[in-house]
């Protein structure tokens, strides 16, 4: 009898870049951060990057975008729900957006993206504000 062994490792590996995607590799820094599979996308994967978030004080800013690989869709709008109870929707391609929160803490940014070709892309982050 056969054993198949391979998946162990390959999920492996995925959840380690869906974990290095979220946090750690530029954030704090206000590099793009890749939210999605490795750096190796499929052909129509919906890839969202996030540049910052940017904190000053309890002001907070940054920029998304997303892509479909190898399509013409386009970011049609753009949700993001700032954890404290308010959210900021842009319609069309501008990915640039802030936030100023009412106290200091640790809040979930829960972004969502709407494609052109009906496609939706989620991403979440924390961001810490004085």
């Amino acid at each position: 009898m056969k054993r198949v062994v391979g998946w162990g490792l390959l999920g492996l590996f995925v959840v380690a870049s869906l974990i290095i995607a979220g946090c750690g590799n530029g954030e704090e820094r206000g590099e793009p951060v890749v939210a999605g599979a490795p750096r190796s996308a499929q052909q129509g994967e919906l890839r969202i990057s996030v540049k910052g978030p940017k904190v000053q004080g309890r002001n907070v800013s940054m920029t998304v975008n997303a892509r479909r690989v190898g399509t013409t869709a386009r970011q049609q709008k753009l949700t993001v729900q700032w954890g404290d109870g308010e959210h900021t929707v842009n319609q069309g391609r501008s990915g640039r957006v802030q936030h100023t929160y009412g106290q200091a803490g640790t809040y979930v940014i829960k972004i969502t993206v709407n494609m052109t070709d009906g496609t939706t892309g989620h991403h979440s982050l924390n961001v810490t504000v004085n």
